[in-house]
């Protein structure tokens, strides 16, 4: 999910793969989000490489949580543009030129997958 209300990524440990559960870290720093499911306390995250962006990003790991990509976080701290015009599908302009296109479900936006979140 290409997500402007969340300010982090977020992954549930469902998508993660055996080679990335092995390699969960703890985070820099713990933080207690507000979710769907009530307040939680995260401390946990992994590195990920979504390879449709050709970056990697890491993370915090829940329990069961969506894959989350922070489109503001790509646009304050990596000069990312983000584009959603009426009537056509978002995308979204990295610095150097690649184009991520996305596509909706149900007023959402998804990164259309070449595999990995």
């Amino acid at each position: 999910i290409g997500d402007t209300g969340a300010g982090i990524h977020l992954i549930g440990r469902g998508d993660l793969t055996e080679d990335e559960l092995n390699a969960i870290r703890k985070a820099s720093v713990k933080m207690k989000l507000h979710t769907a499911n009530g307040n939680v306390t995260v401390d946990q995250c992994v590195d990920i490489m979504v390879k449709e962006m050709g970056e990697t990003i890491s993370p915090l790991v829940l329990a069961n949580s969506p894959a989350v990509i922070s489109i503001g976080r790509f646009v304050k701290e990596q000069g990312a543009s983000f584009v959603w015009k009426h009537g056509q599908n978002p995308y979204m302009d990295l610095p150097g030129g690649k184009r991520i296109n996305f596509t909706v479900e149900n007023f959402v936006p998804y990164i259309i997958r070449q595999s990995h979140i």
